[in-house]
């Protein structure tokens, strides 16, 4: 059997049996997460109001899958800037995606300062192997303004361009030191995997007419083949249904001291962290990949991050 029929055959399945899948997908969510002591707190808008604020973001698409309702919150009250982590060139879309950008960064009062021009993954870490490159072009934007908040995915990432942003943002922090005008707080947003449940210590709660608005955004990126938008809504909705016992939707993140983000960083092991996460969520076809062992990794770096806290 051809690659390619092998390949129309499942796709053809998965939209056939999309509707027992998404069940499914429902439940193994509020499984994963039940019983989890959740102590988080609603993030206060106004609090970021007229601040500045860097948001990392290894591909276009990622802000909206992790921030969405954070930008939505924040429309012309702070002043957001992007730094894409990588040229956003290595497969589909191209010139598209950023033409993609444009639209969201216009709707959103986003000023979009460059990408990073090292090919984003596909089988190998380009972000890795050109390290010392990368590290410089973060810095550059870090000290070129004084931020009150920088916005990461988070480590705990089976794309390792997802990771490698984190880790390079530790990384550039750590060789600033303690200069002038560094910024004080670091914001950790979801990416293709689960922030796990002791991490997330602030939310932001998604009603009706924002599902509406972020469903629109979402649209623009027509050339995202890959990602299912509609299975982070179901993300988003069975977490604040598991965690926050409300029939809204919820978009979750952790907000460190920059020093904590540090020692954070310091205790945690790259390639462990590969071998630990295989695979991450894009679809509702495929998230049963990642089910496996997800209560158990969650345990495992709440014990790394609570033993910081002692």
């Amino acid at each position: 059997m051809s690659k390619s029929f092998s390949a129309g055959v499942k796709g053809l399945l998965a939209r056939l049996l999309k509707g027992p899948i998404r069940s499914y997908n429902k439940r193994k969510i509020r499984q994963i997460h039940q019983g989890r002591p959740f102590q988080a707190q609603a993030l206060d808008p106004p609090s970021l109001f007229g601040k500045k604020i860097l948001v990392l973001v290894p591909h276009i698409d990622d802000e909206i899958l992790g921030l969405g309702q954070f930008f939505l919150d924040l429309k012309g009250k702070a002043e957001i800037d992007l730094l894409y982590t990588t040229d956003n060139r290595n497969g589909q879309g191209d010139e598209v995606r950023f033409e993609e950008l444009k639209v969201i960064a216009e709707e959103l009062n986003l000023h979009v300062i460059k990408a990073i021009d090292i090919p984003n993954a596909q089988k190998t870490s380009h972000l890795r192997a050109n390290w010392d490159y990368f590290l410089d072009r973060i810095k550059e934007v870090l000290v070129a303004r004084d931020y009150d908040l920088v916005c990461s995915v988070n480590f705990l990432d089976a794309h390792v361009d997802h990771e490698a942003t984190c880790f390079g943002l530790a990384q550039a922090l750590k060789d600033l030191g303690d200069r002038e005008g560094a910024p004080p707080h670091i914001l950790l947003y979801q990416g293709s995997n689960f922030l796990p449940y002791a991490w997330i210590n602030r939310y932001l709660l998604i009603d009706e007419e924002d599902k509406k608005k972020l469903r629109k955004l979402s649209s623009v990126f027509s050339s995202q083949i890959f990602i299912e938008f509609d299975f982070y809504e179901c993300l988003a909705q069975e977490l604040a249904r598991t965690y926050l016992h409300t029939e809204e939707a919820g978009e979750f993140y952790r907000i460190m001291t920059r020093e904590d983000f540090l020692h954070l960083a310091q205790a945690l092991d790259f390639d462990q962290i590969i071998r630990d996460y295989p695979f991450r969520f894009s679809a509702h076809h495929s998230f049963h990949k990642m089910v496996d062992g997800e209560r158990e990794r969650q345990e495992k770096y709440t014990g790394i991050l609570q033993s910081l806290e002692e």
